[in-house]
């Protein structure tokens, strides 16, 4: 393990004297005791130790232990009813008192200037609703270690979206939400009909996705409709998707009754010819559902988590991710995009789809299958089995290796995480400099001065230039080519960021968000805009989900 793996887990995910290794036996056995399968507990053990399954970071620190709990990926639905607010608002208080990462949908509360009732009375509207959770966010602390977080998702067809639209822009009163937007197929017919309304809308938002990175992006039938989109969700079921969770990739129903709950935890793809031919898919789902077990034990009788423990009872969600992606291509001396690298994608995704609801199916046979899909006749002791989360932190842990699905976002550059800072050279590059050898202190200074790209360095063949693309070297429109191809073996969604210069067109834009919708991908996440021609030593921020990276 690195050192900055080392620094990382001792930083608040280890119990007082534990060390790493006790730590993996302290979870093996739980997962053990929770299926009543102890012969597994040495099989768990190994894929951890090797890197193989590389646990979220709920995971590693409350599981098998007293102190919290081992799932922290909410979501919550805000009904339109006082009565349903305040309680909403109760939950998601709870669920970050308890270390979760939250979101909420508000796309049910009536717009501002609706009638109430039968009198003159007029709503303030949804974003009014939002600064109770913008202010409980401010004083409740996650565990008692950082602050709350709550993604708050409204419909681009909702009256209050121009208003939402202005969530943390100075002086507006919200400031710490972050924020979401569920884009249906009649909003994206109306644009292409070049509805005035719509059009001007839909400028807002790439204007203020280009500005700050956010909101998010639901599409929403995608989420409900696409190919890869479970037969007991969606369009025709009881279980609508209306919204996702704090990074974007979790595509599960909530509802007056029951507020969706993921577990979560990542293959190492950098690894993946270690393992490819193992049984390690089946493992970490069976893992993973142990880690579901306990969470529905702990949060017996727990006030304000009610609705999660029901909806776990009866879905048992899991999201098995990646990480390691383009560490592992760079390993192959193969691009990020590309015809090797989408073949790639469909050998990968393909096998851990395959074997991930194997692996379900072989649960729901050994000790019942979940309620949901019993319901429709399916044998499967898990909803969902697939989603890919950003890793940051997980990815440190796992020795430094590329985030999720993501490219790297420079060959040497700081890596500032919820647990330190850290100075990270591309250890692939660094073995092709060796055996070049260029492995010299003046060419990692070029490196830096051009903000961690190689694409200058003249002894380097074109192929290998290639190969080291950092993230907004790549060509955005072959990344959301991949994702597509992708989406299409997972049950849930992508933590998708995309990274454009910032003075890209808006036409470019909406078509890059445009062709995404097309290609059937669920959500994008983050819009980075850096400068190709950018100088000095980049940074990345690993702060943004640590509740719920997988």
């Amino acid at each position: 393990m690195t050192e900055e793996g080392l620094i990382t887990l001792a930083s608040g995910y280890l119990l007082q004297g534990e060390t790493p290794k006790d730590a993996i036996r302290r979870v093996s056995l739980t997962a053990a005791n929770y299926l009543n399968r102890h012969d597994l507990e040495d099989e768990f053990f190994q894929i951890i130790w090797n890197g193989w399954l590389c646990l979220a970071t709920p995971v590693w620190s409350n599981f098998g232990t007293s102190r919290g709990l081992p799932i922290s990926c909410f979501n919550s639905h805000v009904p339109d009813s006082i009565r349903g607010i305040g309680e909403t608002l109760f939950e998601t208080m709870m669920m970050t008192k308890h270390g979760g990462g939250t979101s909420a949908y508000f796309g049910d509360v009536r717009a501002r200037g609706s009638k109430i009732g039968k009198g003159q009375g007029q709503s303030n509207g949804a974003k009014s609703f939002m600064q109770l959770f913008d202010n409980m966010i401010r004083v409740v602390s996650q565990g008692g270690i950082r602050r709350g977080m709550l993604a708050a998702y409204l419909d681009i067809d909702h009256g209050d979206i121009d208003e939402f639209l202005n969530v943390r822009n100075v002086g507006d009163p919200i400031q710490e939400l972050t924020t979401g937007v569920c884009v249906s197929n009649a909003f994206i017919d109306r644009l292409y009909n070049q509805d005035e309304k719509a059009l001007t809308t839909w400028a807002k938002l790439l204007e203020l996705k280009n500005d700050t990175g956010l909101p998010y992006i639901l599409f929403t039938d995608n989420a409900n409709k696409g190919e890869s989109v479970p037969k007991w969700y969606g369009e025709g079921t009881e279980y609508l998707i209306k919204s996702s969770n704090l990074c974007s990739e979790i595509m599960l129903p909530s509802n007056n009754t029951e507020s969706f709950v993921c577990c979560l935890s990542s293959l190492n793809l950098a690894k993946y010819d270690e393992w490819k031919n193992s049984n390690v898919v089946e493992l970490s789902v069976y893992f993973l559902d142990a880690v579901m077990s306990e969470f529905i034990e702990k949060t017996t009788n727990m006030r304000g988590l009610e609705r999660a423990r029901k909806f776990a009872i009866k879905h048992r969600a899991l999201g098995l991710g990646v990480l390691g992606w383009h560490t592992y291509l760079q390993s192959k001396n193969i691009p990020f995009t590309g015809l090797q690298s989408n073949s790639l994608t469909r050998v990968i995704f393909k096998q851990i789809k395959i074997q991930a609801e194997e692996a379900s199916e072989k649960l729901a046979a050994e000790y019942s299958p979940c309620e949901v899909c019993a319901a429709v006749g399916v044998n499967r002791r898990n909803t969902t089995l697939i989603a890919e989360a950003p890793t940051v932190t997980n990815a440190a842990i796992a020795g430094g290796v590329s985030c999720g699905i993501e490219p790297l976002p420079s060959n040497y550059f700081i890596k500032g995480g919820a647990k330190g800072n850290f100075t990270v050279k591309n250890e692939q590059l660094e073995q092709l400099l060796i055996s070049l050898d260029k492995n010299t202190t003046d060419v990692w200074d070029s490196i830096v001065k051009k903000a961690g790209s190689v694409q200058h360095l003249d002894f380097l063949t074109e192929d290998q230039k290639d190969v080291f693309k950092t993230f907004k070297e790549i060509n955005q429109f072959e990344l959301i080519e991949q994702a597509g191809i992708r989406q299409k073996y997972i049950d849930q969604g992508q933590s998708l960021n995309i990274n454009i210069p910032p003075d890209t067109s808006a036409k470019v834009r909406s078509k890059l968000y445009l062709t995404a919708h097309a290609l059937g991908i669920k959500s994008i996440y983050y819009q980075r805009s850096q400068s190709i021609n950018k100088e000095g030593l980049d940074t990345m921020d690993a702060e943004a989900c640590v509740s719920c990276s997988g």
